[in-house]
């Protein structure tokens, strides 16, 4: 009898950690995503190599980590890299993110609405034709209210994505051609994002806010200074780039200090240059007597 209770602790103990061990194994994975801000090979190396993670993935938080570090190194490439990545390569890494996403949807997770609203935003952004944008536009409307939703009562995903990605879209004025153009809606989703609590975001072991998740501000801004152009307000429009001048000296102060996390370089690294592109952009444009038309100009 004794044997038997041996035998039938052992089976239970060997199953138990048999489960422990069944996840799946992002080891490899995340030392290359570590290594992401190399270039665009090793982020797509990195990028390849959650792709298999979500085809291969059991469980569902492995899935959803797979598919949030495609969507991530998606948006690296696809939105930042710009200067390096063709535009037709672009496309297909943002279809690719959309595809990911597809595996979590039924879990109605704020990863899922995070990450296909924003490579369906960026995918439209650089659509080849105005029908295509308008597909990309209405694939935004029929998921944002969900979207919204997933948000009551909980912590905001990546501090404050959903807002950060709806403030984009609602504070470009390329959105406007196709419906989706509102600065003053941008402006409150960009605050909310701000003001996101911290929390630590796998793989990065340090807590991020949305006050230390640097792209939210580029956002602020953006959607003060359109807010000004089309109030015909240069006070608002010298807000936003005062905004942004501000967040930019604050992270040269970090820096220069040795505070400033290198968790996210690469991504922080790019938003500082689009924040400080569009502050020089609104000073060229504002001694000019056609100011408005010419930052209009200048954000699409």
């Amino acid at each position: 009898m004794r044997t038997l209770v041996l035998r039938g602790l052992w089976v239970s103990l060997s199953l138990a950690t048999a489960g422990l061990q069944a996840g799946y194994d992002f080891t490899a994975a995340d030392a290359l995503f570590a290594d992401r801000g190399k270039g665009p090979a090793e982020a797509t190396e990195a990028w390849n190599a959650y792709r298999v993670a979500v085809k291969q993935s059991v469980e569902e938080e492995d899935r959803v980590y797979a598919v949030t570090q495609v969507g991530r190194l998606s948006l690296l490439l696809g939105a930042l890299m710009d200067d390096v990545m063709p535009v037709g390569r672009r496309r297909d890494i943002l279809e690719t993110c959309l595809d990911a996403t597809k595996t979590i949807e039924s879990t109605k997770r704020q990863e899922y609405y995070y990450f296909a609203l924003s490579c369906i935003g960026v995918r439209g952004k650089i659509a080849s034709n105005l029908i295509d944008k308008f597909i990309y536009a209405r694939k935004v409307s029929a998921i944002q209210d969900a979207a919204l939703a997933s948000l009551k009562g909980k912590d905001a995903f990546e501090a404050g994505g959903i807002y950060r990605v709806l403030a984009a879209i609602r504070g470009n004025p390329q959105a406007k051609i196709v419906g989706l153009y509102n600065p003053e809606e941008g402006l409150a989703f960009a605050q909310a994002a701000i003001a996101t609590q911290a929390k630590v975001y796998r793989p990065f072991t340090e807590p991020l806010s949305g006050e230390t998740y640097w792209d939210n501000y580029l956002y602020l801004g953006q959607a003060f200074i359109a807010l000004g152009v089309d109030k015909k307000d240069k006070s608002i429009v010298q807000q936003g780039q005062q905004k942004l001048l501000g967040t930019l000296s604050l992270l040269q102060e970090y820096e220069d200090d040795g505070v400033l996390s290198s968790e996210r370089a690469p991504e922080v690294n790019a938003y500082r240059g689009l924040m400080n592109k569009l502050a020089k952009v609104v000073g060229n444009c504002l001694v000019k007597s056609e100011w408005g038309s010419c930052i209009t100009d200048a954000m699409e």
